[in-house]
């Protein structure tokens, strides 16, 4: 799973929620938005069940749920 955040200009700051399966996992994502110009956010951090990860893929994992929180400015 790679994030790649493309989202509508919007001047409504609040988190962003949704939630798929993958095989027999599934995921929770939360893009916090801090900053939003010109309808363009960057991915400043992301956490996988709290703990920061370099870059933007996740981890593929097999069963269970799983919370990605998606830090954007």
């Amino acid at each position: 799973l790679r994030i790649a955040p493309c989202l509508p200009k919007r001047k409504d700051l609040s988190p962003i929620e949704f939630s798929f399966d993958f095989r027999k996992a599934r995921y929770h994502i939360v893009y916090q938005i801090t900053k939003f110009a010109n309808g363009t956010a960057k991915i400043k951090s992301i956490t996988v069940d709290g703990n920061p990860i370099h870059g933007n893929l996740i981890p593929p994992f097999s069963d269970g749920e799983h919370r990605i929180c998606v830090e954007l400015v």
